[in-house]
């Protein structure tokens, strides 16, 4: 017989892996803002909203897609193209 509080566990500790995700890369968007490298910055909030949506925290990944898109030109102008993707994905869901 299976144990159920296994399934449980697993989805727990990955929910805990995405948080932990989440908070380190909120961190390199910090440094790549005070560091002035708004491409590296474009790169870190797309991942940061990726991690934040596979987590369940919608609102917060809209944040970050959003903050993505403010960057202007100096952004990865593949990145803000994710970034507006996602953002479209989450106005239709």
């Amino acid at each position: 017989m299976a144990d159920a509080g296994g399934a449980g566990f697993g989805v727990l500790l990955r929910q805990l892996q995405l948080e932990a995700s989440a908070d380190h890369l909120r961190t390199t968007v910090a440094l790549c803002r005070t560091s002035g490298h708004p491409g590296l910055e474009s790169r870190a909030l797309v991942h940061l909203g990726n991690a934040l949506l596979a987590a369940g925290h919608r609102d917060e990944a809209r944040d970050a897609f959003s903050q993505c898109l403010t960057l202007g030109t100096g952004a990865n102008p593949q990145h803000i193209a994710t970034a507006r993707e996602r953002l479209a994905d989450l106005d239709t869901q």
